[in-house]
């Protein structure tokens, strides 16, 4: 990679493209999320006593890395002056030059339209809002590309950057924090995708140069870390140690509070190259296509063996501007009449359950979940199952004496002498008039049942097996709809056979608040049901009658409108990877148990 780039840049020279003079759940999830990073950050402490410390000067200068003062502006612009190649961060392929000078005066030169325009690059400029540990920068183009700039944008971006010197590479990265309404990211710095205008719209960008760096410290031995993967070569990766920056933050509108985090390179300036092992488990990484793109450039826990090499790889979660979630923290929940607050904000119980429910009685927090209990009669209320991350209720269930697993989908119910599952499925009726409460046996196998006969003078007792939930699958699924992240996606792949590429879902429950994609005519008409299919793998390839094929990534998913057949089935779904392929005739999946779903 670094002799193509290297060959690109003598290249440009020749032909006279010479530069300016210098040239980012459940309760189980969330507290294993939790005690994760704990012990991280014990692990982490515990490894630095063995692992060396920032390079003293001597190692530094021996290793040819360069010394950062990150609250100099001339240090770091002494640094950046030079000619950087804008690199696409999947292919590793150039689309820019951006040369800088001593006087931070720029020049960017777009290759696939050859444009060019000027401006001015500072350093440790400060990001509006921002905390310790993000280091800024701020850029002006003037009036950016002449002739094309988009209306009502501007051609000034600022952000965070970060700076890692490996053997033979610099890097400079940097991401605009806000919004991304410049010219910058729609036209200036923009990806084509290698198709003239067909902008792959960003507002994060990896420059890269040579130097003649020859060597950097030894990989990290035993070791539990934060790192920014750089570049990935095919057999490992590029990792610079950061360290994590953490406070409380919280969700804009909904005030969902978590412990968020920024990293900061500036302690650890050079990267080292470490081996990826054949059988590292990558099952915390959820866009392994990601890590393994010619520069990752995300942040990750990293895990190494005796010999330095990568064991274990997980995300660090993205939030937004720059910040990265480590774990949820305690909401501060209250509640009186017909209002609840989740963090200061308030809601109406009244939007989301009918008039009969007369007032709230309790609120109980479920992982990111939050279940409130509105009275409706003596023999009966509504549960609410409230995302307090999203502000959007999942689902309301009328009955009573509620109770809930590991779960919310392994929850079961009662409502006079009946016991219903998550879905409203009966599952037993007593032989008496009332069942005053229900619970778990010590085993977690059966559910224990109290009862009064119809005199309600004395209560009875049964204990029944307890069924799983039915479509489970589903419901994994749309809590990691809802909540995208390594985590979410192991819980639901963990329902998964290990040879299955898709799910197939038809008529899913309308209480799983997805973010449904609207379905495509399978047929000439309008179909009866909707069908979706859920890709298990990266680069899958979905084929459905005259349906456009998709190619869909891990996690995401099409939907068809098609009449499912109870006999002879009209149309088949074909799901292909680069491995194999599998088709599902498109037939109704259960008879007598109400299932809606099939591995395939």
């Amino acid at each position: 990679m670094r002799k193509r780039l290297l060959s690109v840049l003598l290249a440009i020279t020749v032909l006279g493209c010479t530069g300016l003079s210098g040239c980012s759940v459940n309760a189980s999830d969330q507290n294993s999320r939790q005690e994760q990073d704990e012990d991280d950050e014990d692990d982490e402490d515990k490894d630095e006593d063995d692992e060396d410390e920032k390079p003293s000067e001597e190692t530094s200068e021996e290793n040819g890395i360069r010394e950062l003062d990150y609250d100099s502006s001339d240090s770091i612009l002494e640094f950046a002056v030079g000619t950087w190649t804008l690199v696409d961060q999947s292919t590793g392929s150039p689309y820019g030059i951006l040369e800088i000078n001593e006087n931070g005066e720029c020049k960017y030169t777009q290759d696939f339209t050859n444009k060019q325009c000027e401006g001015t690059i500072s350093f440790v400029e400060d990001p509006a809002d921002r905390l310790p540990g993000i280091h800024g920068y701020l850029i002006d183009f003037g009036s950016g590309f002449s002739g094309s700039d988009p209306a009502n944008l501007g051609n000034s971006s600022s952000g965070r950057f970060m700076i890692s010197q490996s053997a033979g590479t610099d890097y400079l990265f940097m991401e605009e924090l806000g919004n991304g309404a410049s010219n910058v990211v729609y036209e200036i710095f923009n990806s084509p995708d290698w198709e003239p205008y067909d902008y792959e719209l960003n507002t994060q960008w990896i420059f890269v140069r040579d130097n003649e760096v020859e060597s950097v410290e030894a990989p990290l031995r035993n070791a539990k870390f934060y790192a920014r993967a750089m570049e990935f070569t095919g057999e490992g990766l590029v990792l610079q140690k950061v360290i994590d920056v953490d406070f409380e933050s919280e969700y804009e509108y909904t005030y969902f509070k978590f412990l968020g985090a920024v990293f900061d390179e500036s302690s650890y300036q050079g990267a080292a190259y470490y081996n990826l092992n054949a059988d590292a488990d990558l099952s915390g990484v959820l866009h392994e296509a990601s890590l393994k793109s010619a520069y990752p450039e995300a942040i990750y826990t990293v895990y190494t063996d005796s010999e330095g090499n990568i064991e274990a790889i997980r995300d660090v979660e993205k939030a937004y501007f720059g910040e990265y979630e480590l774990y949820s923290l305690e909401q501060n929940i209250d509640y009186d009449f017909d209002t609840f607050s989740v963090n200061g904000a308030m809601y109406f119980i009244h939007d989301y359950v009918s008039e009969v429910a007369n007032s709230i009685v309790e609120c109980e927090v479920f992982g990111d979940d939050l279940i409130i209990t509105s009275h409706v009669n003596p023999h009966a209320g509504i549960y609410t199952i409230f995302d307090m991350r999203d502000g959007w209720p999942e689902k309301n269930i009328e009955g009573c004496n509620l109770i809930y697993d590991e779960h919310i989908w392994d929850s079961f119910y009662s409502y006079m002498d009946t016991v219903y599952d998550y879905e409203g499925r009966v599952i037993y009726t007593v032989d008496g008039a009332e069942i005053s409460s229900l619970s778990f046996t010590d085993d977690g196998k059966h559910i224990k049942i109290e009862y009064w006969k119809s005199d309600y003078e004395d209560t009875y007792e049964e204990t029944i097996d307890r069924p799983e939930c039915l479509n489970a699958p589903t419901y994994a699924l749309a809590d990691f709809r809802r909540h995208p992240c390594a985590y979410t996606w192991e819980n639901f792949i963990s329902y998964a056979p290990e040879d299955a590429i898709a799910m197939i879902m038809v008529n899913p429950h309308a209480d799983n608040s997805w973010d449904f994609h609207m379905p495509m005519t399978v047929e000439d008409e309008m179909g009866l049901d909707i069908v979706y299919a859920v890709a298990l793998q990266d680069r899958t390839l979905f084929g459905f009658g005259n349906a456009e094929d998709e190619l869909c990534d891990r996690g995401e998913l099409v939907a068809y409108n098609v009449t499912v057949s109870e006999g002879i089935p009209g149309e088949t779904l074909i799901a292909s990877t680069v491995e194999r392929q599998a088709k599902w005739p498109a037939v109704i999946i259960s008879g007598k148990d109400d299932i809606r779903y099939i591995f395939i």
